[in-house]
């Protein structure tokens, strides 16, 4: 019995160690990433790709989307670094003083190391 309280004493400061640990070098990686890369890090968390879309409306009409899309990829080269893909894409609808529909699509990509 004297022994199992030696040995659970023993686990738990092994276990507070490793978390301490473990805890210290995930800020030290979220200190080496720039403002932007630490943002996108934290939106992504564990997920490799997040996305969000929204309708966009006149008059209670949808006329159109907007939405974003994210992506954590690793580097071929390297084994613990990443890039951020970041993509835009909008497109509108509406009628131009009666004259027929006109389309508006704006799509682009980015990609930050």
């Amino acid at each position: 019995m004297k022994g199992l309280g030696w040995v659970l004493t023993c686990a738990v400061l092994v276990f507070w160690g490793t978390m301490n640990t473990l805890l210290v070098r995930r800020q030290q990686e979220l200190n080496e990433f720039g403002k932007y890369r630490q943002g996108v890090h934290e939106f992504l968390g564990p997920e490799r790709r997040k996305e969000r879309w929204m309708g966009i409306y006149h008059k209670h009409k949808k006329i159109g989307y907007t939405g974003f899309e994210m992506e954590k990829v690793p580097l071929a080269d390297e084994k613990f670094d990443f890039e951020f893909w970041t993509s835009l894409e909008s497109v509108f609808h509406f009628d131009l003083f009666g004259k027929g529909k006109l389309s508006l699509k704006q799509h682009s990509r980015k990609t930050t190391k």
